[in-house]
């Protein structure tokens, strides 16, 4: 589910546990387990589907820390 908050993704970033949740854009912090589809696309970036069915881009800035998280 989507969440608005009143703090910075830097801040969420720092609270959350890393282990769990990743941030993919500027504006998008995941839940590692809520992807159930990644798909490539031709610039740097990902199409993610989540549990809900909500879709997000991993941006290019993301792209290859989540590379590297998923062992893609």
């Amino acid at each position: 589910d989507l969440t608005k908050t009143g703090r910075t993704g830097k801040e969420l970033e720092a609270l959350l546990d890393a282990d769990k949740f990743m941030r993919i854009s500027n504006s998008v912090i995941i839940a590692k387990n809520s992807v159930t589809k990644i798909k490539p696309t031709f610039s740097t970036k990902f199409i993610l589907t989540l549990k809900n069915g909500v879709s997000v881009d991993v941006t290019r800035s993301y792209y290859y820390k989540f590379r590297e998280a998923y062992g893609i």
